[in-house]
């Protein structure tokens, strides 16, 4: 009746994909591994990062877009604490994005790939690692390439008029990633398969009989 009207809100698969970020601890990861945060910021960057996720697995909105896709949701349902959709505006979560590329967010992925296995009792007994390539239309300035070029390389696709990214990544014996990195168009194989090699050292301790067995592809 008038007296007691119900708002209906359809949030979709976002409560889901925000409860699954909490339980995994995200949020908290990103911030212990960048340090303090100003308490004096409304959107911390673990709350940030959370807030892309969704956007990414919900509706995939570009980062100017972002806050009005958010108007539509009970971000206090989704975030749990007095935060509105115009708080996640492309300028915070920009400033979050630097932060997590200034920082060897590798690890962190890792470490957050470990939490997630640990939590669901997943043993990593095999490694396996690989890459993959991906062609994208575009002149890509290499000028301002630090971590990786967007360059011609050797495409699976064929498409050799295309630049592309090369995706390295090592996963479990089950497919649950456990690390990877994004690499450049020309990256070789060999090369990356000795980084990956170091790295995979660094996340599992132990020695020969307990690390796992490394399938490099």
């Amino acid at each position: 009746d008038d007296e007691h009207k119900i708002t209906i809100n359809d949030m979709g698969t976002a409560p889901v994909i925000a409860a699954m970020t909490d339980v995994l601890g995200i949020p908290q990861y990103v911030n212990q591994f960048l340090g303090s945060n100003d308490p004096r910021v409304k959107v911390d960057t673990g709350t940030a990062v959370k807030a892309l996720l969704i956007n990414i697995l919900y509706g995939r909105k570009p980062l100017v877009h972002v806050a009005e896709a958010f108007s539509h949701l009970d971000c206090k349902v989704l975030f749990g604490k007095d935060i509105s959709s115009s708080d996640l505006n492309d300028d915070y979560l920009g400033k979050a994005l630097e932060e997590l590329g200034s920082n060897d967010f590798r690890k962190l992925y890792s470490k957050i790939c470990m939490n997630a296995l640990n939590l669901h009792s997943c043993a990593a007994e095999t490694i396996h690692v690989d890459t993959t390539n991906i062609s994208v239309h575009g002149e890509y300035d290499s000028a301002s390439a630090k971590d990786f070029e967007i360059t011609y390389g050797n495409p699976k696709s064929k498409r050799t008029d295309l630049k592309q990214l090369n995706i390295g990544m090592f996963v479990q014996q089950n497919g649950f990633p456990v690390g990877g990195n994004a690499l450049s168009g020309n990256n070789s194989d060999a090369v990356w398969f000795r980084d990956a090699l170091d790295e995979i050292s660094q996340i599992f301790s132990g020695d020969l009989r307990t690390m796992p067995i490394c399938i490099f592809d």
